[in-house]
């Protein structure tokens, strides 16, 4: 079972659109697009001699074009997602250390289909690796151990993990797309070059769209885990449950305009990450009839946490801590 995090937007390229350069990578935080061309089995592709352009539309503001560069992970960057939530447990239940070492998928964007291919795009702070990781978990690799940082400073800091253990495009969001204080909202095209031939994956809207279609992949994923669980297949009921539970960890806070409707949303979303906390738990413990109700009942909070969000004027994503030390 593989689950993965894609992002596409519906904005077709105009003649008049700013054409900016693909930015070296941050490790300051700084907010990057990744773009994943994947086979259909979610494995990444061999890049070479493929080119991609970003279109951005956002709400409000002018239409952008950027052109990405390739990224190779290092030998040190594990495979997965990293979602605004504390590494720890993740790395309770992968490698920690060497080359090789990874973290599973989690869903944490939309994924769009183009021909054979398999596009993902995602929003993340750049720069992290797995030395960062294993620095804020308090891991050294002597052996000692030392006071972990608190992780969602780590993450402010170094910036979010998230490849497919292969290469994969990527270009930083500049401040007229991602501005302190303002709420993100765009919508965007990726177009490839592939042998010559001009493809596009379309459809990608941050963050409403993501919610919407990532919400409706962890409904599908749950109603798998009920098959599994009648195969008896723990192993993969477990594997799944806590990609489930990370995924919503992974989703982007929103901004509202309203206070009633942020005080719902921050509601939905706590009893969302509560009720895949319970389906986890459930899951690790074989209770398979408590492991059915906590999976209808995961459901019907996806399914408020995706309404909740309707209402939200775009994502709310933080300056990085050197932005705000400098402030």
């Amino acid at each position: 079972m593989k689950v993965f995090a894609m992002v596409v937007a519906g904005v077709i390229v105009a003649a008049f659109a700013i054409v900016l350069p693909a930015a070296a990578p941050d490790p300051q935080g700084q907010y990057e697009a990744r773009v994943f061309l994947l086979d259909k089995s979610g494995k990444s592709v061999d890049l070479a001699g493929i080119t991609a352009m970003l279109t951005i539309q956002p709400k409000e503001g002018e239409k952008r074009t950027i052109r990405m560069e390739i990224t190779k992970p290092g030998p040190l960057s594990p495979m997965g997602s990293m979602p605004r939530s504390d590494p720890r447990a993740i790395a309770q239940e992968q490698p920690r250390s060497g080359e090789g070492a990874k973290l599973e998928h989690a869903v944490c964007g939309q994924v769009k289909e183009m021909d054979n291919y398999l596009v993902e795009f995602v929003v993340v702070p750049g720069g992290i690796s797995l030395r960062d990781v294993e620095k804020g978990l308090g891991i050294e690799r002597g052996g000692d151990r030392r006071a972990p940082e608190e992780p969602e400073a780590m993450i402010q800091e170094h910036g979010m993990l998230h490849d497919h253990g292969g290469p994969y495009f990527r270009a930083e969001l500049g401040r007229e797309i991602i501005a302190p204080n303002q709420p993100v909202n765009f919508k965007s095209d990726v177009q490839f070059t592939i042998q010559g031939e001009t493809k596009w994956a379309k459809g990608f809207d941050y963050p409403l769209g993501l919610y919407k279609d990532v919400s409706g992949n962890l409904t599908k994923e749950l109603n798998k885990v009920k098959e599994l669980i009648q195969n008896n297949q723990w192993d993969k009921v477990i594997e799944l449950s806590r990609k489930v539970k990370r995924s919503v960890e992974a989703f982007p806070m929103l901004w509202f305009e309203k206070d009633q409707d942020r005080t719902e949303f921050e509601k939905a979303r706590s009893e969302c990450v509560t009720a895949t906390e319970q389906v986890t738990s459930a899951a690790e413990s074989k209770n398979k009839d408590l492991l059915l109700k906590s999976i209808d009942r995961c459901k019907d909070k996806l399914d408020e946490l995706s309404d909740q969000a309707k209402d939200a004027k775009g994502a709310r994503l933080e300056v990085s801590l050197q932005e705000k030390q400098q402030k």
